[in-house]
C-alpha cells in the first residue's frame, strides 16, 4: 500500500490504538507533494492514539513541514529528522519544547509501524 494513503492511515490508527500519553499532544504534519500537499494530525491521547487526515484538533501543538521525499526517507529510516532539520528541510513550528516531553510516545509509534513499513510503497 502507499505511504500516508487512506489505506495506510487506516492500518497504521490500528497499530496505535494502545499508545497513550498522560498529557495529549497534537502534531500536524504538512508534506508537500506534486499535486496537492498531505496534511494529517497525530493525536496522542490519553487513551489512545490515532492520525487524523481531517486535521479536525483546533490546533496543532507542534507542526512540521516537509517534502514528500524526505517524509519517506525518514520513514525509511534513511535520514535522522534533526539532521533534515538541520539542513532546513524540515520546518518545525509550535510549542518544541513538548518534543522531549513526548519522546517515549513517539519512540512507540516508531515501534508500533515497524510491519506496516515492511509493506508499505514509498
Amino acid at each position: 500500500m502507499k505511504y500516508l494513503s487512506s489505506e495506510w492511515f487506516a492500518e497504521a490508527n490500528s497499530a496505535l490504538l494502545d499508545v497513550v500519553v498522560a498529557d495529549p499532544c497534537t502534531l500536524r504534519t504538512t508534506v508537500a507533494t506534486d499535486d496537492q500537499p498531505i496534511e494529517y494530525d497525530l493525536v496522542l491521547g490519553a487513551k489512545s492514539s490515532c492520525y487524523d487526515q481531517d486535521c479536525e484538533q483546533p490546533a496543532a501543538d507542534i507542526s512540521f513541514a516537509l517534502s514528500y521525499e524526505n517524509a519517506c526517507s525518514i520513514a525509511k529510516g534513511l535520514i535522522n529528522p534533526k539532521a533534515l532539520f538541520l539542513a532546513g528541510s524540515l520546518k518545525v513550528g509550535g510549542d518544541v519544547e513538548r518534543l522531549s516531553e513526548i519522546a517515549p510516545a513517539l519512540a512507540k509509534v516508531e515501534d508500533k509501524l515497524v510491519e506496516l513499513r515492511l509493506k508499505t510503497n514509498y
